[in-house]
């Protein structure tokens, strides 16, 4: 569990790096109306991609109890993605004569679908078997996306179009990557009668889906009932800040296989504790170094900074939120039994955390069009409309992590670690002090190069004391550095 989440969260927080590049690449060379399209085309994807989940959602609990049925799973996907593909293309015609944008950029994105397809049937091979794999394409991605951004987008100027492309070649590298280091995960044989029990149940992993996806209507509702994308680019910006915090939940990776192989109790508390140790002072770091970091992305956006204050917290319970799921539905064994009936999957956890997630995203979207009537009523300013958006956000999210929190504790009992969190807050405070203090130095110009080298440079100290402090106080985290340091010289040895 260690190995796999440090890989998850290492190459995440090295893909900060390479996505900050990106997005900064993407910020500042894309028009507010471009940004918002991409927000857009994005959210359309994502839900033509909700079949895949069909046998996505089976394939991982089967392989992590030792099932084969990685071909199967490939198979049944690459069936359905063309469908996908010709419902992606009616929905988009429909968007841009709503939102007025060329279709262009929605038919260049539908190259994506098979790759999203074939990607997430991939992942989903190796979250049961060998978590870390994903990392390994994730970082692949990041790199090669950067790589091709600066080509497209910078020297060939080719806008959103080039953006679009980056991320669909980088995809292809992705994609490789995986496949050839589960290559012999997928040597089995397709199993038909699988497919039609998968099929039988279908409504299960899509259902869990969509309570997900129900919450990312919010992209295509406010832009279409405002008239304009613009309080969706001042949402998302701040996202791309806030949604690093998330990288910690990757240090759960191995959480959900682990609890479906028979994990307990102990892997529970080292997993919260392990996400904690990471997300508080990056979600500290991130509250006091709002405004640099914004102006960052982009001078105009610096203004953006209490919405991006919202949504750190959200971000943070969010993470944990993710791990009082997976107990949930990692403990869950009714798919073993035998002659199950409708009913059975209806009293069974696998139906009750989505359906949480379906309660809180309802309750959500019918908030955020009562907002959304009296913004326009009104005539409430854009930023303030958004501020409001995420404090509706921030509750929304708050509440629903607390009920999930309490199932969790009735179905294994677990400690959240108090001690351990009084450690981290300490030394996040001792590093908000200093920061608070060195920000002030920090030259808000336009000149690009100066100005990342402050926040680097500022952001990189605040690590250093939050490390060396929690070095002095914390036994476990200093196990954690020498388990590091230790892999990295078999890796060198290796190299030898």
């Amino acid at each position: 569990m260690r190995y796999s989440g440090l890989m998850a969260y290492g190459t995440r927080i090295i893909s900060i790096f390479t996505g900050l590049m990106f997005s900064i690449i993407v910020t500042r060379r894309l028009t507010e109306e471009d940004f918002g399209i991409w927000q857009i085309i994005g959210l359309i994807i994502s839900y033509v991609l909700i079949p895949s989940s069909i046998s996505n959602y089976w394939v991982t609990r089967y392989i992590a109890r030792g099932e084969k049925v990685a071909r199967t799973g490939m198979i049944m996907n690459l069936i359905i993605a063309p469908l996908a593909t010709i419902a992606y293309i009616l929905v988009s015609i429909f968007i841009t004569q709503r939102i007025q944008s060329p279709l262009i950029y929605f038919l260049v994105a539908g190259i994506q679908i098979i790759l999203y397809y074939t990607l997430s049937t991939l992942e989903s091979i190796s979250r049961g078997i060998k978590p870390e794999v994903q990392s390994y394409g994730f970082f692949l991605f990041e790199v090669t996306k950067v790589v091709l951004a600066i080509w497209l987008i910078l020297e060939l100027k080719m806008g959103l179009i080039g953006a679009i492309l980056a991320v669909s070649f980088a995809q292809i590298a992705q994609i490789f990557l995986i496949a050839i280091m589960i290559k012999d995960k997928i040597t089995d044989k397709f199993n038909k009668e699988l497919v039609k029990d998968w099929l039988k149940i279908f409504w299960l992993p899509i259902f869990s889906t969509l309570s997900g996806v129900l919450y990312n209507l919010d992209g295509l509702i406010v832009p279409s009932i405002i008239g304009s994308p613009l309080p969706l680019t001042y949402i998302k910006i701040p996202n791309i800040i806030s949604n690093v915090i998330t990288y910690s939940s990757f240090l759960a990776t191995a959480l959900y296989p682990k609890l479906l192989g028979g994990g307990g109790k102990k892997d529970i508390e080292a997993s919260i504790r392990l996400v904690l140790m990471f997300a508080i002072p990056m979600s500290v770091g991130a509250f006091v170094l709002a405004r640099p970091l914004l102006y960052l992305l982009n001078p105009s956006y610096a203004n953006l900074i209490w919405i991006l204050r919202v949504l750190i917290p959200v971000a943070l319970i969010s993470s944990l939120s993710g791990i009082f799921s997976t107990i949930l539905v990692g403990t869950e064994k009714v798919e073993l039994n035998s002659n199950l009936s409708f009913k059975d999957f209806m009293k069974s956890k696998l139906f009750i955390v989505p359906s949480i997630t379906y309660f809180s995203s309802l309750f959500y979207i019918t908030a955020l069009i009562i907002l959304l009537y009296f913004s326009i009523i009104w005539k409430i300013d854009y930023m303030y409309l958004t501020f409001f958006w995420a404090i509706l956000l921030l509750l929304v999210t708050l509440f629903s992590t607390i009920y999930v929190y309490l199932l969790a504790k009735r179905v294994m009992e677990f400690n959240l670690q108090l001690i351990s969190l009084l450690k981290y807050l300490f030394c996040s405070s001792i590093m908000a002090i200093f920061l608070q203090l060195l920000k002030y130095n920090i030259e808000y110009i336009p000149t690009f190069s100066t100005h990342i080298i402050s926040i680097l440079a500022l952001a990189g100290f605040g690590a250093f004391i939050y490390t060396s402090t929690l070095l002095i106080i914390d036994k476990e985290f200093r196990n954690i550095v020498l388990f590091v340091f230790r892999n990295i010289k078999n890796i060198f040895l290796r190299l030898k």
